[in-house]
């Protein structure tokens, strides 16, 4: 079968759950090489950390303008991130005809846009895939335009899927994120007095990802004060800019843990018995799949009846959901999961799938199958 040649676009290259995705494909698709650009503002990585966190298998990593369009569940405000809203659309028009040469001088298969903000580089005489990770919120026509000159779309779940409902891409398919958990096992060290306690004789409950108040970190920190076990902790792991604020709100509670960003993440799926999401909306995403992968229970904001998750049969015994943002649902739902604990992990991995999965779409949208 003929090897593809794809240049992948990342917005982000950090230890966010895109990146994870992306790095992934790029160890385990064997079916294609693997270029990747990256953005040019200051706070990317370097070359030798990139190729240290996505492998060997990536070649040639460049660096452009990219835009970064925030019409998803989510996005800073204009005060609080000028720059997405002002500086990169005016910094991509000012290199997009750059980038557009490169990639048709380079002659890829594909470009793979590993993320919804990407589509204003969306072009119909491209071969261009769209990945959309996120919930798109507004100027949905405009959008929904853009994703129309893709070759392919790949949503990440339903909930990624229903806004485009309207104006679906005729090449699209629904993919679980690629989810690899075989390195479970390992807890973090000094595990106990970071917890304030005895691993074994506590209920460890997660928040994994960036910490602000769009996921609901202020929501699950306000209501885990009202659950009335000593024997419970929330470990609060990923970046926060709002750390100080969170802290007082937690109001000296010891069971309440600010972890901050761990690049072995694998360690604190490790460590936890159940990962948990507190948007105002119903969400599972990609944390939600490594912790039922790695072995634990998950706590979801959202309905059972209503909720389309991903072999739902295989993990029904670990999943609890509860109404979006409702503290007596909340609480209710963490004294339920506190007797049950998953203290042993053998973690398991859904990659192999996902990239004969990807390979099959990808191949179909390009005539190449």
């Amino acid at each position: 079968m003929t090897q593809l040649r794809l240049l992948s676009v990342a917005h982000n290259v950090g230890l966010g759950g895109a990146a994870r995705s992306l790095r992934e494909l790029i160890r385990n698709y064997d079916g294609a090489d693997f270029d990747l650009a990256v953005p040019r503002f200051a706070s990317v990585p370097d070359d030798a950390a990139i190729r240290s966190f996505f492998g060997d298998r990536l070649r040639r990593i460049c660096r452009f303008w990219l835009p970064w369009s925030e019409v998803y569940a989510g996005h800073p405000t204009v005060r609080q991130s000028a720059r997405s809203h002002l500086l990169f659309p005016l910094a991509w028009r000012a290199q997009q005809a750059s980038f557009e040469r490169f990639v048709r001088r380079e002659h890829y298969d594909l470009v793979h846009l590993n993320s919804l903000v990407l589509h204003p580089m969306l072009r119909a005489d491209l071969p261009m895939l769209l990945h959309v990770r996120e919930i798109l919120t507004e100027q949905h026509d405009r959008v929904r335009a853009d994703a129309a000159r893709a070759a392919g779309v790949i949503f990440i779940d339903e909930a990624t899927r229903k806004p485009f409902t309207a104006r679906l891409p005729e090449g699209h398919v629904v993919l679980n994120n690629p989810v690899d958990m075989t390195a479970v096992g390992t807890l973090p060290a000094s595990l106990d007095e970071r917890l304030h306690g005895r691993r074994d004789h506590l209920t460890v409950f997660a928040m994994i990802g960036d910490l602000n108040a769009e996921k609901g970190t202020p929501f699950v920190i306000d209501a885990f004060r009202e659950v009335r076990s000593p024997d419970v902790r929330l470990v609060l792991v990923g970046r926060s800019a709002d750390r100080a604020a969170f802290e007082q709100l937690a109001a000296g509670d010891s069971r309440i843990i600010l972890w901050g960003e761990e690049r072995e993440i694998a360690q604190v799926y490790s460590a936890a018995d159940h990962v948990i999401r507190g948007e105002a909306y119903p969400c599972v995403g990609r944390t939600i799949y490594e912790a039922l992968y790695a072995g634990c229970g998950v706590i979801v904001p959202g309905a059972a009846d209503t909720n389309e998750l991903f072999e739902r049969e295989r993990f029904a015994d670990r999943v609890r959901f509860y109404a979006p943002r409702d503290r007596a649902a909340f609480v209710a739902a963490i004294e339920a999961a506190a007797p049950h604990r998953y203290p042993t992990k053998q973690g398991a991995s859904n990659v192999t799938a996902y990239v004969a999965e990807f390979d099959r779409f990808v191949r179909r949208v390009l005539g190449k199958a």
